[in-house]
């Protein structure tokens, strides 16, 4: 028993350490920092623009790495289930859950990437409050959860159905691939510095390193996930340890490339925003209800699409719940004096 702990808590401090790697060469170098909430929302949504390449390379990163590692060595690694065998999901509350995701990530600005493993070491007051605040969340709801049980009976998906739910996050990801790799194409022949032809290749080794963080660390397996977060007799401390590698590796790299006044490759980095709106409150709450739920965040999501088919679905309601917030928010946005006088 003593050895399976040590061993739990050696692959959480080593995945920890490669999201560390990733997250702080991404700082470093570019001066950007790795918010896979907002990764996912510009490119399953093609919000086209010039970091639209580099974000889908390095999201094809992550789940190219962990489908390689699925396809040719299964669900275990050390003798830890890191990756779900394929189960019964409580549709409802992956329905509601996925919406809260989506909802929560994009009223505040970040989920435990962006937040924790990115707010935190660059001493971001944000960060500090939304990472607290759907901690507290995540947990009692997930503690809630294993007390009064699920929302709805699960859902079985037929077998006839299975065939597509199999190969649909498998066609999705070939075809995101092959974009990548004529981005690839793209940008060695027309950009101008060697620097632009290479960072598409820069951005899928550490959307690479990324995955294979989550993966060892077990971020990938929602059965650990939500044994970390209820607080009962299954539950299993390990994945603290990731986010404090992660965060104390960057507090060191971020850190160096703030007082620096900039990244290696880029002057202007990303700065922690200083004001506190309602948002920073609310949407953590959100989201970390939607995390007990499903058990699963944004990056985890992304990278068991071809290992759990319905994270596909997951991936996809996480993003309807962040078009939502932004068609709510204009929607409801107080009008100005000019419009006023026009309607």
């Amino acid at each position: 028993m003593d050895d399976e702990i040590g061993i739990k808590i050696g692959m959480a401090l080593f995945g920890g350490t490669l999201i560390a790697l990733s997250s702080s060469l991404n700082y470093f170098f570019f001066g950007k920092i790795t918010g896979l909430s907002g990764f996912l929302f510009y490119v399953v949504g093609f919000k086209f623009g010039p970091l639209f390449p580099l974000r889908m390379a390095f999201i094809i990163g992550m789940i190219t790495v962990v489908d390689l590692f699925y396809n040719f060595y299964g669900r275990v690694l050390w003798g830890q289930d890191v990756l779900d065998p394929e189960e019964e999901i409580n549709i409802l509350s992956w329905i509601i859950g996925g919406i809260l995701i989506g909802l929560g990530v994009r009223w505040s600005g970040g989920c435990t990437s962006g937040h924790g493993v990115c707010g935190l070491p660059r001493f971001s007051k944000r960060s500090l409050v939304a990472v607290c605040i759907f901690m507290a969340f995540g947990i009692a709801t997930a503690s809630i959860n294993a007390v009064i049980g699920p929302l709805a009976p699960s859902f079985k998906i037929n077998q006839d159905v299975k065939v597509y739910y199999n190969i649909l996050p498998r066609v999705v990801l070939s075809l995101y691939q092959l974009a990548v790799v004529i981005c690839v194409f793209y940008y060695l022949i027309k950009a101008e510095t060697k620097l632009e032809k290479l960072k598409p290749i820069a951005y899928f080794i550490m959307g690479s390193i990324f995955g294979l963080g989550l993966l060892i660390s077990g971020m990938t397996s929602r059965r650990k996930i939500i044994h970390f977060l209820a607080l009962n007799k299954d539950w299993d401390p390990s994945l603290a340890f990731v986010m404090a590698s992660a965060v104390g590796i960057n507090l060191l790299t971020f850190q160096y490339t703030i007082k620096r006044g900039g990244a290696v490759f880029n002057q202007e980095i990303d700065l922690p925003d200083t004001y506190m709106d309602k948002g920073i409150y609310v949407g953590p709450a959100l989201f970390g209800i939607g995390w007990a739920l499903t058990g699963l965040c944004p990056g985890p999501a992304l990278v068991n699409i071809t290992v759990q088919g319905y994270c596909l679905l997951l991936v996809l309601l996480i993003f309807s719940g962040q078009a939502l917030h932004d068609y709510l928010e204009i929607k409801f946005a107080p009008k100005t004096v000019d419009e006023c006088n026009a309607g």
